[in-house]
């Protein structure tokens, strides 16, 4: 029963199956269209961009073949030789259309119908016939004629009302079928245009024989001044050689300065002035618009009306324009091609990425000045509390406990109070009596102190600052005391007695000079980032300068458009090199300014070496350079990604001023028990030291390009220098003996950890 049951269901899905594809295959419509030319071919591409859209869908099979007329010279055993193959390759397909293109294919049709089995009973449309009449389907029952009309009387005259000087009109026709139907149709046009307007019989019209197209290209060279070349159909020469329509007009627009116009739109190019166009695109869609009228049971439009509402006006502005002809005197509705693009319309593209760029480039400036007007901001702070602490620690001077000495005449001490203790370090038992010089100023330094002594009794100085004076417990350092003296006279025996009060200011003065060490230290770091700011926006103007002028060039100017690549590639590299300076710049900056701080690790050296190595791999090997890994397996204390862009600029450094087949060596070794020093060794061009200096003590930086023309910032030593800092190490450079030079830096090894933690918070206290 089971088996039963799948049998039915197996063989009602089979019913069904085959109903859809029968269905299907009926609603579906075969269309033969036979081409006089091939498709690929400049008016037969042009005809099928139009026909196509419309049919080229479930609704429609379609089968296409071409006669080739234009390559292949026809002749009646071609023709045969035709018959046969479609006979063979179609006999078993039922047509419901047949399609002829242009007037070779229906040629083809009406001779041959009764061997073309396959096209008994199918109606046949036409499209694209020149100079039609009944003669042409004599043996064909009935067809749908979409006719092509020309524009060849309107474009001659056009041509004479355009350019009133011309005395000759040389035509361009070849000898083909289509070729001399339109000879003919030109003559009579010819004729017409003598009887009906008069400024025409001035003109003398020229044809070109059959013969080769280089005799066709001297003769137009030999024409009068005042000629003009209508080309109007020209594929094959006598020779029978094809000669597809893009090669043959710019042949002959390369050969002659005359004017040139034309009346099919696949000889239309920016040198030929142009006239009125039959347009294969408007013609297909014509033909496309018909096929689906005829399989909706329509009848297509075939009036002559209509055939000429496919011609075009149709213009070239370069070519106007290179024979002084106005727009304005062009008739009405023509259409103009090849014009002038402006720039920023023609390059929305690059012009939106430069207008990016000039905002983006503003808005780093501005992020820039503000960040170093930040920092600058936060230097003049630091001198404020500087002098703040100066000032309060003025005040402290004056308000702290003062030392009172009173001496007599031979400067022995009468009295020492507390204060003077804590001062000296001798105790009163000690000093009453004692010469206060002979107590505290050392013998070799007596006969100095003796001649400040004489000069102040002398001048009746009240104050002074004594350098000599030594603490009891201290003959290494001299103590640093503010005197102020006061003198009287005994009244027992008149001798004088000098009343002094002390003050010590060796702290204060020695602090002093860490302060004015540290403003001097400020002031220069302050007078270094002003150069540098400086020079970096002498730079950024020199580069931002070539953007603008190559950009009002491709503004104001019609250029050509080599000359606008030209500009562009140029625009492209000065962006890309103020890009680099930018994001050099910024991280400099940023390291500078602590926004990037460094956060130490444990990691070993080598392997970020190699890591770097394989980075560089491209670059060396490209300029055929050895880059040698040497250093060991050594474990370091420091920032990875910090020493990471280290390592790679100087390595990067290195490949670059390499010469091919050069040689790049990283080493390095313990130089003490807490750092390990890393080389980055080559055999280029070396360094200008001086250079290099100036680099490191005053932030100046230098751009050169290496030895392949690479092109660089320059501020990648700098960045360098501050990396190396914030990593409490050094960097060093130096030239080799031989040649090249080597670039030092040290890190600290797991030992220093402590000492790590130390230093930057020593360096926050200074900051």
């Amino acid at each position: 029963m089971r088996k039963i049951i799948a049998y039915f269901f197996f063989f009602v899905t089979c019913i069904y199956l085959s109903f859809s594809q029968n269905s299907s295959s009926s609603s579906t419509k075969n269309i033969f269209i036979l081409n006089s030319y091939h498709i690929t071919q400049g008016w037969g591409n042009k005809f099928a961009s139009g026909y196509y859209p419309f049919i080229n869908n479930e609704n429609y099979n379609l089968f296409i073949e071409q006669l080739n007329e234009k390559r292949i010279p026809f002749s009646p055993e071609i023709g045969k030789s035709f018959v046969n193959q479609y006979n063979t390759l179609y006999k078993n397909i039922h047509f419901d259309l047949i399609v002829a293109l242009d007037n070779s294919a229906l040629e083809f049709l009406n001779s041959h119908i009764d061997e073309l089995n396959f096209l008994e009973g199918v109606p046949i449309m036409a499209a694209g016939i020149n100079f039609f009449d009944s003669s042409m389907i004599s043996n064909i029952p009935e067809a749908m004629v979409l006719r092509e009309e020309s524009g060849i009387q309107a474009t001659l005259l056009e041509a004479m009302h355009l350019l009133p000087q011309i005395d000759t009109i040389y035509c361009l026709i070849d000898y083909t079928l289509t070729g001399k139907l339109l000879q003919h149709e030109v003559k009579e046009e010819i004729k017409q245009l003598k009887k009906e307007y008069k400024g025409s019989n001035k003109v003398t019209f020229l044809f070109n024989e059959d013969v080769s197209f280089d005799q066709i290209i001297e003769e137009i060279n030999q024409l009068p001044k005042n000629s003009a070349v209508f080309v109007i159909l020209f594929e094959r020469d006598i020779r029978k050689i094809y000669y597809p329509p893009d090669e043959m007009i710019r042949r002959v627009t390369s050969s002659t300065r005359l004017p040139i116009f034309c009346t099919f739109d696949m000889y239309m190019q920016e040198k030929v002035i142009g006239g009125k166009m039959a347009r294969g695109e408007r013609l297909g869609t014509w033909l496309g618009e018909s096929i689906v009228r005829f399989f909706e049971g329509k009848r297509p439009i075939l009036d002559v009306s209509y055939a000429s509402k496919q011609l075009e006006w149709t213009f070239s502005y370069p070519a106007l324009k290179n024979h002084t002809i106005s727009i304005n005197t062009l008739p009405d509705n023509s259409k103009i091609y090849f014009q002038p693009v402006p720039f920023l319309q023609q390059y929305k593209r690059i012009s939106f990425i430069l207008l990016i760029l000039i905002l983006i480039t503003l808005v780093v400036i501005v992020i820039f000045f503000i960040f170093n007007k930040r920092l600058s901001q936060k230097v003049k702070e630091q001198v404020k509390n500087i002098d703040d602490l100066l000032l309060n620690f003025d005040y402290l001077r004056k308000e702290m406990p003062i030392g009172f000495i009173e001496l007599d005449s031979q400067f022995r001490i009468k009295y020492w109070n507390q204060s003077a203790v804590s001062i000296f370090g001798y105790s009163p038992q000690e000093a009453l009596g004692k010469n206060l010089f002979e107590l505290t100023v050392l013998h070799e330094d007596r006969d100095k102190v003796d001649l400040v002594v004489e000069n102040l009794i002398k001048y009746s100085k009240k104050t002074y600052i004594s350098q000599f004076l030594h603490h009891k417990y201290n003959s290494k350092e001299s103590l640093k005391c503010e005197w102020f003296f006061t003198q009287k006279v005994n009244q027992k025996d008149s001798s004088a007695i000098y009343m002094c009060m002390v003050i010590d200011i060796t702290e204060s003065e020695n602090l002093k000079q860490e302060q004015a060490s540290l403003v001097n230290m400020l002031k220069s770091m302050m007078l270094n980032q002003d150069r540098f700011i400086a020079s970096s926006m002498h730079d950024i103007k020199n580069i931002i300068a070539p953007i603008v002028a190559y950009s009002e060039m491709m503004v104001l100017y019609d250029l050509p458009q080599e000359k606008i690549k030209d500009l562009a590639n140029r625009l492209n590299k000065s962006t890309t090199v103020l890009s680099n300076v930018f994001v050099e710049m910024m991280n400099i900056s940023k390291v500078k300014g602590e926004l990037i701080q460094a956060t130490p690790s444990e990691f070993n050296i080598k392997e970020l070496a190699n890591d770097i190595a394989a980075m560089l791999e491209e670059s060396y090997k490209r300029k055929e350079i050895t880059l040698c890994n040497e250093l060991p397996n050594q474990i370091i204390f420091a920032d990875y990604e910090m020493i990471y862009s280290l390592l790679m600029n100087l390595s990067t450094n290195a490949v670059k001023f390499t010469p091919p087949h050069g040689e790049v060596i990283i080493s390095g070794k313990k130089i003490s028990d807490i750092h390990f020093e890393v080389r980055v060794q080559d055999n280029g061009v070396g360094i200008d030291l001086e250079k290099f200096n100036l680099m490191m003590t005053e932030n100046k930086y230098f751009t050169t390009k290496g030895t392949d023309g690479e092109e660089g910032t320059g501020l990648g030593l700098l960045l360098c220098k501050e990396l190396s800092i914030n990593n409490f190490g050094t960097l060093r450079a130096e030239n080799n003996e031989e040649k090249g030079a080597s670039f030092y830096f040290t890190v600290l090894l797991p030992e220093a950890s402590n000492l790590f933690e130390n230093w930057k918070k020593a360096a926050k206290s200074l900051h």
